[in-house]
């Protein structure tokens, strides 16, 4: 039996279930390696539900605005921005709250380093110190 050719949508569908559970993925090893458990938290779960949703609409607006002619269309005020620009920079503004309060974006990340207790003095400091009397600052 040959196989059934797949129609356009779904291989956009596919392409966006790969695209969301890789990136779902690296958020949850991200997060389990911060709480440094084996598992994400139970309660981080409907967080993660909405991080989901949040990045599928950004990800399908933008394959949607990839395949645009032009970024403009005509109103009866004139050409106007495609209103699926709008409509992604409002998705990407709440991916991106939502990352920062998960603190998986870049900077919330780096301040994160910031608190994490800083390694034990190296042997060099020690020896130093010892001879020296002088306390470390």
């Amino acid at each position: 039996m040959p196989k059934r050719e797949l129609t356009e949508i779904e291989l956009q569908n596919n392409q966006l279930k790969r695209k969301t559970n890789a990136f779902l993925n690296s958020v949850r090893e991200f997060l389990k390696k911060k709480t440094g458990g084996d598992s994400v938290p139970p309660e981080w779960e409907c967080s993660l539900m909405l991080l989901e949703e949040y990045y599928k609409q950004f990800t399908k607006l933008s394959m949607e605005i990839e395949k645009l002619d032009r970024l403009v269309v005509q109103s009866r005020y004139g050409e106007v921005p495609n209103p699926l620009l709008a409509a992604r920079d409002k998705s990407a503004v709440r991916l991106e709250s939502l990352m920062k309060n998960l603190g998986i974006t870049f900077k919330e990340a780096a301040k994160l380093e910031l608190i994490e207790p800083v390694s034990e003095e190296s042997p060099l400091e020690v020896f130093i110190k010892n001879k020296m009397g002088v306390e470390k600052r």
